[in-house]
């Protein structure tokens, strides 16, 4: 019985009140007794803390409990990663629009140099593309 009791108030005194122990445990708290009376629900609320401790199966809730934090940790980080694929989803369809339009513009401006017929014409406007650095001219 010794034993029982010993177990009990060094489990309960790592996250209990001491004097919560004590009163528990109906030792006699001296002088304290008539200026600190706890509630049976705060004497409650303090011993549910030490539950998982006292228990002879306390690691399988403390599995149990890692379990649930790490179940809302994988949540949350699914839901910022699935926010982070809408961006880029989002992003790559702006590409493909920008990319569509600068593709219809070099069909119009093919079609434009296509409809001249000089070559210093072509010449002239590939030299100022050039010039502009809109067109960079590599040789061979």
């Amino acid at each position: 019985m010794h034993g029982f009791r010993k177990l009990f108030q060094s489990q309960c005194q790592k996250a209990m009140k001491s004097i919560n122990v004590s009163i528990l445990m109906s030792h006699d708290t001296g002088i304290v007794q008539h200026y600190y009376r706890p509630t049976e629900q705060d004497l409650l609320d303090d011993y549910l803390k030490d539950v998982p401790l006292l228990m002879i199966d306390a690691d399988e809730i403390k599995l149990n409990k890692q379990i649930q934090e790490l179940e809302q940790r994988n949540q949350n980080n699914e839901y910022i990663i699935k926010g982070k694929l809408q961006e880029k989803d989002e992003d790559i369809a702006k590409m493909k629009d920008e990319l569509s339009s600068i593709k219809d513009q070099m069909k119009s401006f093919a079609n434009m140099l296509g409809s001249i017929n000089s070559n210093e014409e072509k010449q002239s406007i590939v030299k100022h593309l050039v010039n502009s650095g809109i067109y960079n001219a590599k040789k061979s």
